[in-house]
């Protein structure tokens, strides 16, 4: 459990702000009661810190679509096809859970420098970007000038395209797809990034954090192989907003640190 070593680093570098992105569901081969502990816990978690004042952002991953949407709608039949390790017998206990940490589709700001910083799950390439600039104009809606508000109120209205634009990155078939930003994978945004925009995302395993020639960040540190075997160091970021400089860091929190 990472909120255990989360806890040490804001303590220790004095953080206000912390972005989860996402895939909090789903682990491998976890049962539904099991998993229904571990999202309370950890939903116990972020209400206790958010108590005291530490601003916790809690974005989606595609293993999260599912359980975040409601069970009657189109959108739900269609995530259990196209989001895996879905567990239906959890859904009762986590959906009202997730809705109530206000789960989001990103988290964006500028930092110190001007620059436009965007968080997702996976990331928003420019031909994804390009669709979706496209199908707002088809559904008469008009943007904002704030990406993170425009594309958060795009999913609010429309998640379906975030859970079935799946890119041949991540196993889809059709060739033209663009991967949503809770698909995208690493290659696809690397190959592809949005133009003037640094992106933080998780969802492709690296050993290590990393960033890449157009400014963006991977940190999806935690993944582990089906024998849970870690593929990347547990390593997190820390982002002065202010300068506009992340380094990466490593704690190693006892299990006692572990505190509600």
């Amino acid at each position: 459990m990472i909120c255990p070593w989360i806890d040490v680093i804001v303590d220790k570098y004095a953080i206000d702000t912390i972005v989860i992105l996402g895939d909090l569901l789903d682990e491998w081969r976890i049962s539904a009661k099991d998993q229904i502990k571990a999202f309370q816990l950890f939903h116990h978690w972020v209400k206790a810190r958010r108590d005291k004042g530490l601003n916790v952002i809690i974005l989606l991953g595609n293993h999260d679509l599912t359980y975040w949407t409601d069970r009657e709608s189109n959108e739900f039949r269609l995530f259990r096809r196209t989001c895996p390790g879905f567990s239906p017998a959890s859904w009762k206990d986590v959906h009202p859970l997730l809705h109530d940490l206000d789960a989001r589709i990103c988290y964006g700001f500028r930092n110190g420098k001007g620059e436009q910083v965007l968080a997702t799950h996976a990331g928003v390439t420019q031909q994804w970007h390009d669709w979706w600039i496209g199908r707002m104009e088809e559904l008469g809606e008009k943007p904002s000038g704030d990406l993170a508000e425009n594309l958060q109120r795009f999913f609010e209205r429309h998640p379906g395209p975030f859970g079935c634009m799946v890119g041949t990155g991540r196993g889809g078939l059709d060739p033209q797809m663009p991967p949503s930003p809770v698909w995208a994978d690493k290659r696809e945004l690397a190959n592809d990034p949005l133009a003037d925009v640094i992106q933080i995302v998780g969802h492709s395993p690296v050993s290590k954090a990393m960033q890449d020639t157009h400014g963006n960040w991977y940190l999806d540190t935690f993944s582990v192989d089906s024998l849970y075997r870690p593929l990347g160091d547990g390593s997190m970021m820390i982002y002065d907003v202010a300068a506009g400089d992340a380094s990466e860091v490593w704690e190693c929190a006892p299990p006692e640190a572990f505190r509600i």
